[in-house]
């Protein structure tokens, strides 16, 4: 199973979430806003969507969106203690 695929995002901030799923196609934050547009029809200008990374500031829909485009499940489950 892939590790990517059990990160714990706890104590993550929206930089290094992105990061994760990015990583692997060498993704930049231009085209996660594209395929925001071409594939979900959000349109989030660069600017915004890049203060958004700095402030943490992603809502919990949009780092869904970006989950399912990069092949990502966004969920909860129990610590383990």
């Amino acid at each position: 199973m892939d590790n990517l695929a059990r990160t714990i995002i706890t104590d993550m901030d929206n930089r290094a979430i992105l990061k994760i799923l990015t990583a692997r196609d060498y993704s930049t934050q231009l085209s996660v806003i594209e395929q925001l547009k071409n594939k979900c029809g959000v349109i989030i200008p660069q600017p915004t969507f890049s203060n958004k990374i700095r402030r943490n500031g992603l809502k919990v829909s949009e780092l869904q969106m970006i989950c399912e485009l990069y092949g990502y499940d966004l969920a909860l489950c129990p610590k383990q203690v």
